[in-house]
């Protein structure tokens, strides 16, 4: 699922994949998920260049490892940022590192984006976090898309 969102004639995208997320096993080969990565991100950004005739920035933010300690998680999530960035780009968009930003910030925490405070703590002990990010992990978001936008 893609969520689009416009500022000042830029859109910023957003892709949603929970089941990457969700500490369940998952059923697709990684070969199969680029699959419908690559299909999904043609999809959205042809039309959105084609059929809607938008014209103006396209900027995509890579998505954040739940914990960068964790080999098959952040490697299933590299990958997924492999793709959406490759077909941004070559939809002439811009690629904002998300990812990058939450390794660095994550860093005297092991990797634990939780720990770090980046995502949103739940009341329970210990300490547990939803995969959506927190006011500081948003705003460490947003200055990776500001990043991005000032470098093109």
């Amino acid at each position: 699922m893609l969520f689009l969102v416009f500022i000042e004639n830029t859109a910023h995208i957003a892709l949603i994949l929970p089941a990457i997320f969700l500490a369940q096993p998952l059923e697709c080969t990684t070969s199969r998920i680029t699959v419908i990565l690559l299909s999904k991100c043609e999809k959205q950004w042809g039309h959105i260049r084609n059929t809607d005739g938008y014209n103006h920035k396209l900027v995509a933010l890579t998505y954040y490892s739940l914990n960068y300690s964790d080999p098959v998680g952040t490697g299933l999530i590299s990958l997924v940022n492999q793709v959406v960035a490759a077909r941004t780009l070559a939809w002439k968009g811009i690629v904002a590192d998300g990812f990058g930003a939450f390794a660095a910030a994550s860093t005297g925490f092991g990797g634990d984006t939780c720990a770090a405070g980046l995502r949103i703590p739940l009341p329970t002990s210990p300490l547990t976090c939803d995969i959506h990010p927190s006011p500081a992990g948003r705003d460490l978001l947003a200055q990776a898309i500001v990043n991005a936008l000032r470098t093109d």
